[in-house]
């Protein structure tokens, strides 16, 4: 038998079944389980079709749906962005401080906190940049400094970080 000539059983393997082919699929596990859960609290629940239980559990989403493609934009290109989640939760803080405390219009507050996260964003992206460390330090680090700053701000306005 010569090295040129494939043989039938590698014919056979190339040739797999359209069902073979769905289970083999990692996104196959993620919407199993989100079948089961909804057949779960559907079966077990009674009120889980009403419209403020839907509102409760879809509201989570527009927020964790608009912050992931960000994310994602950043892993397809090889890149990752850990301080992501405490800087959403710093924005949040930063806009209701100045709502709150400085007396700053809503509109004016919200604007403050956008221009922070591009501030953050740029120096997230100058130092992976400039110093050719890994994106998941630099953001771990700016991670450590924004939940840090994050905790010192409560405590100076409300004495208490609980």
């Amino acid at each position: 038998m010569s090295a040129d000539a494939p043989l039938a059983a590698d014919n056979r393997l190339l040739q797999a079944g359209l069902l073979k082919k769905i289970l083999s699929r990692p996104e196959f596990g993620s919407i199993i389980g989100a079948i089961a859960v909804f057949v779960f609290f559907s079966a077990f629940t009674e009120n889980f079709f009403s419209i403020k239980a839907v509102s409760a559990y879809t509201n989570p989403g527009s927020t964790l749906g608009i912050m992931s493609v960000a994310i994602a934009l950043l892993m397809i290109g090889g890149e990752f962005d850990l301080s992501s989640g405490v800087l959403i939760g710093g924005l949040g803080i930063t806009t209701a401080l100045l709502i709150q405390n400085a007396g700053a219009p809503i509109w004016l507050a919200m604007l403050l906190s956008l221009a922070l996260a591009i501030g953050v964003g740029v120096f997230n992206g100058v130092m992976v940049i400039k110093t050719k460390l890994p994106s998941f330090i630099v953001t771990l680090g700016t991670y450590f400094i924004l939940q840090g700053a994050g905790l010192g701000f409560t405590r100076l306005i409300s004495g208490q970080t609980t």
